[in-house]
């Protein structure tokens, strides 16, 4: 008998690094590798000598280094596409832009001149790109709004943004799914059983304009004087021009200098993973955020969340209160109180609850069966 032929995802995304394989542009074709059968391969520019985590976390998923040919990204990436699509089943790009639009057109064409089926979808990460691009008024509107309605799927990564995305007239009868960003374990469900700390944590770009950590910092201090217990945890690499303010900041509270840590950048995941899994409340206080990749991952080690009003994907997080709080960015009042409101919470059952949560609408295996399901609807029409 012949070997059953593996269907071919390819996820076109230039300016892939080692971390990425971790996040959304390398797990979805892993996951769709590990799970699904696919045989999925990222093809990209050569950005750094190595990809260590093609050997540790995304065993299997492949890289393809597209040549540089022309100075210009897009006709290196047309001149991949028509090289390699004959042997690409399913093309995914990510970000919605009239250059992946462009891109995806030619790979359509392509397969139906020579008589093939495929499979197209973007990844989109918010809704934003939507409405700032106006199709009435973009060169060769006719050939581009075709080529957006012979994709077959567009995925946003939260609710706030489909909705936003389908009230926008020129893409209502596009094939646009909830496909929210994920978490995954490995393959061994994350045990969550140890005691959690009256710890908050936060994990992202710490001192950057988007990140808002001042206003954590004294909005912390704040709360801090009239609660001994709690500690603060700040993950990640610090911006150079945010160190004065740390300076600054323990100078004026001396006696947080044991209650607020600041780790500095971790790249070991384990270690990252150990600090979700004893910290209580899990926190972001971003001016603006889509769907920050670190929530699924703190939800699966069972932290309750408070999320910043400018963060889309909180509505889909906080369940009316249950697994978290939304607060104010203006009001720094509004997330003092939302820190005394943990004194009144049960961590120790209530992490359970965010865990079964999370591996029920986050975990990635199950999030990628909606590209699956589609790509077996478009191959067998």
């Amino acid at each position: 008998m012949s070997a059953v032929k593996r269907k071919n995802f390819y996820t076109i995304f230039p300016r892939t690094e080692n971390f990425h394989l971790v996040k959304d542009v390398g797990m979805v074709p892993y996951i769709l590798h590990r799970f699904y059968g696919y045989q999925s391969t990222i093809a990209t520019y050569k950005n750094t000598d190595s990809y260590p985590f093609l050997n540790t976390e995304v065993q299997g998923l492949k890289l393809d280094f597209i040549p540089q040919t022309y100075r210009s990204r897009n006709a290196n990436v047309a001149l991949y596409i028509l090289k390699n699509f004959r042997k690409i089943d399913a093309l995914q790009f990510y970000h919605f832009e009239i250059d992946q639009v462009d891109m995806l057109g030619l790979f359509i064409i392509l397969k139906k001149i020579f008589f093939q089926k495929s499979f197209t979808c973007i990844k989109c990460d918010g809704s934003d790109r939507f409405t700032n691009t106006d199709l009435s008024t973009v060169k060769f509107k006719f050939f581009r709004k075709w080529v957006i309605s012979k994709i077959n799927l567009f995925t946003v990564e939260t609710s706030c943004d489909f909705n936003i995305i389908k009230s926008l007239k020129d893409y209502q009868n596009i094939n646009l799914q909830l496909m929210p960003n994920g978490f995954f374990d490995g393959g061994k469900t994350i045990d969550i059983s140890p005691k959690k700390e009256k710890i908050i944590l936060t994990v992202g770009r710490l001192g950057t304009a988007q990140k808002n950590t001042e206003f954590l910092l004294e909005a912390f201090a704040a709360f801090a004087k009239t609660d001994p217990e709690w500690q603060l945890y700040l993950v990640g690499s610090i911006e150079e021009s945010f160190q004065p303010q740390i300076e600054k900041f323990y100078s004026k509270n001396p006696a947080l200098k044991a209650r607020v840590v600041f780790t500095g950048a971790i790249t070991d995941r384990e270690i990252i993973g150990e600090y979700y899994r004893k910290s209580a409340v899990f926190i972001l206080t971003s001016r603006a955020e889509g769907s920050p990749l670190v929530v699924p991952e703190a939800l699966s080690a069972g932290c309750f969340h408070l999320l910043s009003d400018r963060i889309n994907l909180k509505d889909d997080i906080i369940c009316n209160g249950r697994f978290g709080r939304s607060f104010s960015i203006q009001d720094k009042a509004d997330l003092i109180a939302a820190f005394h409101s943990l004194n009144q919470i049960d961590f120790e059952i209530l992490k359970f609850e965010i865990q079964n949560f999370a591996y029920d609408l986050f975990y990635w295996p199950k999030v990628v069966e909606i590209i699956d399901t589609h790509f077996k609807k478009s191959i067998h029409n």
